[in-house]
């Protein structure tokens, strides 16, 4: 349990004013926070070069992109506004000015350490109040553009959305570097994952509540038993096949904590 409260006093620190957060977790603390429209946009380009679209070019990009999703009559099978079609179609890989944060920390804790475990992850950390809220009207724009607009729905009509917490931001302005920021040790990542579900219910099967996280959390990759000491047993395994000083330590640290569990399960 203490890998969660580390972080978790280390928020504490930056809401000693009683600051409201919104939160995005990345598995590599150098990657910059920005939509996968932006992304496209900037497709084929030297991050160095990337620039922001004008206020023209990304409105267009999504009359367009709602127009064409439109013609397969997705958005009235399930009564769909425009930016909950705009949601689904990110949902499912479509590329589009929405960036995923939570109003959890401890789901952006999760998604920051649940792969790329060599390397440090980082939480962005992003203030209400620097947001405009998001309106539902019929002109999706409504200043919206060249700001970041805050659009946090309570999308039930997606599972997954709903029971990661999710909010959004609407822009197409880029994230820039800031120290609004905590960063995940790489040798925490794994503790913090194995805590977040057996401690706060936060894993897998609880963040992906739909048909297509099902499958996944189902698929080949995964063992068939998930015990906790099965978990530390494989993370374990992981650091062992690094095989340096520093990898060997922590596989014993998870070790212990397999015949831990082992010993409280199935006794002496």
């Amino acid at each position: 349990m203490k890998k969660v409260i580390k972080y978790l006093e280390q928020l504490a620190k930056k809401q000693l004013n009683n600051v409201d957060y919104i939160y995005r977790g990345l598995s590599n603390k150098d990657h910059q926070v920005s939509s996968t429209y932006y992304r496209r946009f900037n497709l084929g380009k030297d991050s160095n070069d990337f620039e922001n679209p004008s206020a023209d070019e990304f409105q267009n990009y999504h009359n367009q992109l709602l127009l064409n999703a439109k013609s397969y009559h997705y958005h009235k099978e399930k009564k769909l506004s425009d930016i909950e079609l705009l949601a689904e179609l990110q949902h499912f890989g479509a590329a589009t000015g929405l960036t995923d944060f939570s109003k959890n920390f401890l789901v952006a804790l999760w998604f920051a350490s649940n792969s790329k475990q060599e390397e440090d992850g980082k939480i962005r950390l992003l203030d209400k109040d620097d947001c405009i809220d998001y309106i539902e009207t019929d002109d999706l724009y409504h200043s919206t553009l060249n700001r970041f607009c805050l659009v946090d729905l309570n999308f039930k009509s997606n599972n997954r959305i709903f029971a990661q917490q999710g909010v959004f931001i609407f822009s197409n302005k880029s994230f820039e570097e800031t120290e609004n920021e905590i960063t995940i040790s790489s040798d925490d990542k794994v503790e913090i994952i194995t805590e977040l579900k057996n401690i706060y219910n936060i894993s897998e099967n609880t963040l992906f509540q739909d048909i297509y996280g099902f499958s996944e959390v189902n698929n080949f990759r995964h063992p068939i038993k998930d015990t906790s000491a099965n978990d530390f047993h494989r993370q374990a395994s992981h650091y062992k096949n690094i095989g340096n000083l520093k990898s060997l330590n922590k596989a014993i640290e998870l070790y212990q904590l397999a015949l831990n569990s082992g010993i409280k399960t199935y006794g002496e």
